[in-house]
């Protein structure tokens, strides 16, 4: 499976239900946490995105929480 990480900040729910999403999935991921774990700059040089969440699978990027796209990438 691609490499994927989880672009998020403390408090966003919308995170939360990525990570809940991947979890139930079985999915592995790892977390960059904005502000803490990257920079605010570097996170919208990297995404292109001003919010979160931002989910890197592979070079595919999907902003926002959308069940579909991640099922859909993930072949789920």
């Amino acid at each position: 499976m691609n490499n994927i990480i989880v672009y998020s900040k403390k408090g966003c729910s919308a995170c939360e239900r990525v990570k809940a999403f991947l979890n139930s999935n079985n999915v592995e991921y790892s977390v960059m946490n904005v502000g803490e774990d990257i920079t605010i700059e570097d996170f919208i040089s990297e995404t292109n995105s001003m919010s979160v969440p931002v989910t890197k699978i592979g070079d595919e990027l999907i902003i926002g929480f959308s069940m579909l796209k991640l099922k859909n990438k993930l072949n789920l």
